[in-house]
């Protein structure tokens, strides 16, 4: 039996089922662990049917699921539980047929979020292998499916609406020379923090900071931030995001932005890879010895009640945060 309550006096079908496979990130497929539950007896391999029950009282609703044969069967996990089929995996077999050497391929998952404030997963697959000529190359695999929401409750929608009411205004307009300075201003502090750290210097790329502005202007028009999925040529980019509210006029230099996400050092461990990027990303995306180029974009939003907000956005190429790539490239100060 599984079971699932919201607190919204609906909750459908999609959202219930979904709730449950969200679990997914708690498994893990190579030895059959992890509290996933739900998701395990969702795609159990051996069961066959379901019966599905709904009550509800007041503002709660209960769905049950009873499932026969019953799944999450001690020992029997990694049987009946199979990954994911991943759009790498084709890509995998390609490559191999080709004389080419696999000799790594990890799969990363994310939540972005679109232009029309959908949230979607993104599974993307890190390959790499040695060709015939016996040179080492990285091949990357997206796919993307769309994670339905929850529907908050009234109260959460108004707040919603008040915040969409209150966004509500214009982007204002910033000149070439405005920009340009700002760029480099960001560049050079960059690069001051990737030198206390040993590693290159970045270089300004049009191209990148084109599409960072872009995507900076974007952002200032929402009422939540949110991440975007883009690359450069086949690449997904490594992507920072600040940003300021104020009740008035307001702005956001280069110095305090590229500071504010330097800060995130006190958090980071050295001698470990980490098992999530939470509060650190920014700063290892900062410092990552392999990224090359920088784009940098800027834009302040003043809202129809007056108040302004900035955001600013940073592409990286090649990205950063790679797994099991930390030690590497993140180095300690002073090395």
């Amino acid at each position: 039996m599984r079971s699932a309550e919201g607190q919204a006096a609906e909750i459908s079908a999609e959202e219930v089922v979904s709730q449950w496979y969200r679990d997914i990130d708690k498994y893990n497929f190579a030895d059959g662990s992890g509290k996933a539950g739900n998701f395990t007896q969702l795609v159990w391999l051996g069961t066959r049917e379901v019966g599905v029950g709904r009550a509800q009282s007041g503002s709660r609703v209960v769905v049950v699921a009873h499932y026969r044969p019953p799944g999450n069967v001690r020992g029997r996990y990694v049987a009946n539980v199979r990954p994911v089929e991943s759009a790498g995996s084709d890509v995998t077999k390609q490559l191999a047929a080709a004389g080419c050497r696999v000799t790594s391929s990890k799969i990363e998952r994310e939540e972005v979020r679109g232009e029309d404030g959908r949230l979607f997963v993104v599974e993307r697959e890190r390959i790499r292998y040695v060709d015939e000529q016996g040179n080492e190359k990285e091949k990357i695999v997206e796919r993307r499916q769309e994670k339905p929401e929850l529907r908050p409750p009234p109260e959460k929608q108004q707040q919603q609406q008040k915040q969409q009411q209150a966004t509500q205004g214009k982007v204002l307009d910033a000149t070439e020379s405005q920009m340009s300075q700002f760029g480099h201003e960001v560049l050079e502090r960059h690069n001051h923090h990737r030198m206390q750290h040993g590693v290159p210097g970045l270089a300004l790329n049009a191209e990148l900071s084109a599409k960072a502005q872009a995507f900076a202007t974007e952002l200032c028009g929402k009422s939540k931030l949110y991440n975007s999925s883009a690359t450069h040529g086949t690449e997904r980019l490594g992507e920072n995001i600040a940003s300021r509210w104020s009740n008035g006029e307001t702005d956001y230099n280069a110095i305090d932005v590229v500071d504010h996400w330097y800060n995130e050092v006190e958090k980071f461990r050295y001698n470990e890879e980490p098992s999530d990027i939470n509060g650190i990303g920014n700063f290892t995306q900062l410092v990552w010895k392999n990224s090359k180029e920088l784009g940098v974009g800027k834009a302040i939003h003043r809202a129809a009640d007056g108040s302004h907000k900035v955001v600013v956005v940073c592409y990286y190429y090649p990205s950063g945060n790679v797994m099991s790539s930390f030690r590497q490239n993140v180095l300690r100060p002073g090395k």
